[in-house]
């Protein structure tokens, strides 16, 4: 229960007003809110856009390009 109420991260993911980038000011934010999870695997931060969102397909498909290239180097 003490991180359920006490956890700054938790507290981050659920609030949506600190959301950053597309999902910032996406009118769905308060509907779906991007996948935080992924935002943070892509970018290291959660608050930042979620790159999986079709709003936001070609920083998806650049991003994937740049996650490749890392993955071969």
């Amino acid at each position: 229960m003490d991180i359920w109420e006490n956890s700054g991260t938790l507290k981050q993911l659920c609030r949506r007003d600190g959301l950053l980038g597309n999902c910032g000011v996406c009118d769905f934010r308060n509907v779906c809110g991007g996948c935080r999870a992924r935002a943070y695997a892509y970018t290291g931060n959660i608050n930042r856009w979620d790159p999986g969102c079709i709003r936001n397909n070609t920083v998806l498909h650049s991003s994937s390009l740049n996650l490749a290239c890392k993955a071969h180097a």
